[in-house]
């Protein structure tokens, strides 16, 4: 019975130290700088990341090139219309990759809002997928052509 206990203990103190050692997947790229964290929290103006419980850092969004999440990346890209005109940057989440090119996931969301009856319809998220090459811009996809324009590289 002992010896049961004994290993049983042995056991979870081993896997306690295990998960201590790996690497959290949640982290923030700053220049050339990573800060690895438990928690994150991007918003408009400011980026807090936190460290049991505690805030570790706070910095303006603007300086953020990318960070991870919960198993998901997300990079500062510039959002380009199809004409290849800058109509600003946001966060896009990296969907995939293959052979040089990056394919990027954006989501924007849009109010609908009626004046006369004053009622607001729900957010409805509109997705974009954006392809860079080294990055540098290579296109957006459209609406009709969306599944051809991603088969490429691997994604439904």
């Amino acid at each position: 019975m002992k010896s049961s206990v004994l290993l049983f203990l042995l056991v979870l103190l081993t896997s306690v130290v295990i998960a201590a050692g790996k690497p959290t997947d949640t982290y923030v790229i700053i220049g050339d700088k990573t800060y690895y964290c438990d928690d994150v929290h991007v918003g408009k103006a400011s980026t807090s990341m936190y460290i049991h419980g505690r805030r570790l850092l706070k910095v303006a969004t603007y300086v953020v090139d990318a960070y991870a999440e919960s198993g998901r990346f997300y990079e500062y890209l510039p959002v380009m219309r199809q004409n290849q005109d800058t109509a600003g940057w946001a966060f896009m989440q990296l969907i995939a990759s293959n052979n040089g090119f990056r394919v990027y996931r954006y989501c924007s969301s849009f109010l609908k809002y009626d004046p006369v009856s004053g009622i607001i319809a729900p957010t409805l998220p509109v997705y974009r997928y954006y392809i860079f090459k080294r990055g540098k811009f290579v296109s957006v996809t459209d609406d009709q052509n969306v599944k051809a324009q991603l088969a490429p590289y691997g994604v439904k």
